[in-house]
């Protein structure tokens, strides 16, 4: 068979066939991810606006340079909270590892 035979390409046969696909996809109880539209497009995220000015953007870069200490302050905070707690936690370890012991050492004993 011949290229030239079958004629030009049809977006409506494609269509056709997908709807058919679905419908029997539906029919025989398989999930079937909904197609996105074509024509459906998804906003950009807009970027944000330059500095107008040096004074602006020194302005900015300021009050970044505060807001990262501010977070480094706070992630240095729960990082000592952090390793406290464990060694709490290693500690009640350690004495429950010699209470067992202990207990061992009883039952053996009796």
């Amino acid at each position: 068979m011949d290229k030239n035979q079958l004629g030009r390409k049809s977006n409506t046969a494609q269509e056709s066939y997908v709807q058919w696909v679905i419908n029997r996809a539906n029919k025989l109880k398989m999930p079937y991810p909904p197609q996105r539209s074509v024509t459906s497009t998804t906003p950009a995220i807009p970027s944000p606006l330059p500095p107008k000015t040096l004074e602006e953007s020194q302005e900015r870069e300021a009050t970044l340079i505060s807001e990262n200490a501010a977070w480094q302050g706070q992630y240095r905070e729960v990082v000592r909270e952090s390793d406290a707690l464990m060694g709490l936690l290693e500690q009640k370890a350690w004495e429950l590892r010699k209470k067992e012991q202990k207990i061992i050492e009883l039952v053996n004993v009796i």
